[in-house]
């Protein structure tokens, strides 16, 4: 009966060691700055824990470690050229975060911010449909996102 027992726990460490493993190889560090990564369709994501506060046109997320790809905001239906003001706030305690622009169409990545920093962004905006996604790799802290001017671009959250 103790033999049942025994082989029982290894089995059930060998499982919950195998899990973990295979949760933390599914993302790759080399992902953050992969574009053709970044601009596949979907999203594949975990936190340990997240936070959002979520008002007009401006967003705080702070989080522990994040993996992976995530939508923050689509800006869709641009009929015409057009420019947007973007104010980026990042305090991660990595260099493996990195927020993107994707063209939805073209498939072009204009990367806004890696790793910590701040900046204010003025994004010209052929026709068509965009992402803002955010990339990462074992990384926790705060990321706050600020639309100042929108020229009458439609901005939806993805969160």
């Amino acid at each position: 009966m103790k033999q049942i027992v025994c082989i029982g726990w290894i089995v059930l460490c060998l499982l919950l060691i195998t899990s973990c493993t295979a949760y933390k190889t599914h993302y790759r560090a080399q992902f953050v700055g992969d574009d053709a990564y970044a601009a596949q369709s979907g999203d594949t994501y975990s936190y340990r824990a997240k936070n959002i506060t979520l008002e007009k046109n401006q967003v705080s997320i702070t989080f522990r470690d994040f993996y992976g790809r995530e939508t923050l905001y689509r800006v869709e239906n641009v009929h015409q050229e057009a420019s947007i003001m973007l104010e980026i706030h990042i305090s991660v305690d990595s260099s493996l975060y990195r927020l993107v622009l994707l063209n939805l169409q073209t498939h072009e990545i204009i990367t806004l911010q890696q790793g910590s920093g701040y900046a204010q962004k003025a994004i010209s905006l052929k026709m068509g449909n965009y992402a803002i996604k955010s990339l990462g790799y074992d990384v926790s802290g705060e990321v706050m996102l600020n639309f100042t001017s929108l020229n009458g671009v439609s901005v939806e959250s993805s969160l």
